[in-house]
């Protein structure tokens, strides 16, 4: 009898420990696939230069900046539409506030500072509306635009 709990104990150990490999492997494999995933470069707009996430997908733009907790120094993410629009965002599942910076045509058009995240979940996320067409939008931690003097009319360009 003590055998066959001896077997029983050594499968039930086997079985837990090919889980948690294929647990392991299956996590290391997607977060590879996300980074691979992410299209950064650098940005230059007016006289600073940043890092940036290309968010160029409507997948990649309904995510956007949601869930995460802080952006690094100098970082943003870079919302890039193949033609103009002008759709409105809202701050849902956010974190931490925001500047937003609208572009058309490689200009910056309109700032929008230092925009809250929701109190709670169950609060209503705020919207931040264009006041005209764009065909980009950059959204960095908030005060990034003040401490780097962004203003309207700055010239924004994609680095090599």
């Amino acid at each position: 009898m003590s055998r066959v709990l001896f077997y029983w104990f050594i499968a039930i150990i086997t079985g837990i420990t090919v889980v948690l490999l294929l647990t392991i492997m299956s996590a290391t494999l997607l977060h590879n696939q996300l980074s691979q995933n992410l299209n950064t470069q650098r940005l230059q707009i007016g006289e600073s230069v940043i890092s940036v996430e290309i968010a160029d997908t409507s997948i990649k733009q309904i995510k956007g900046l949601s869930g995460r907790d802080s952006l690094a120094a100098d970082s943003g993410m870079l919302f890039v539409y193949n033609a103009p629009t002008k759709n409105h965002f809202w701050m849902k599942d956010m974190k931490f506030a925001l500047d937003f910076i609208w572009i058309i045509n490689g200009q910056v058009i309109q700032l929008d500072q230092n925009i809250a995240p929701p109190i709670t979940s169950a609060d209503e996320p705020s919207r931040i509306y264009p006041q005209d067409y764009y065909d980009m939008v950059l959204e960095v931690s908030a005060g990034w635009i003040a401490t780097k003097q962004i203003k309207v009319g700055d010239m924004v360009k994609l680095l090599q």
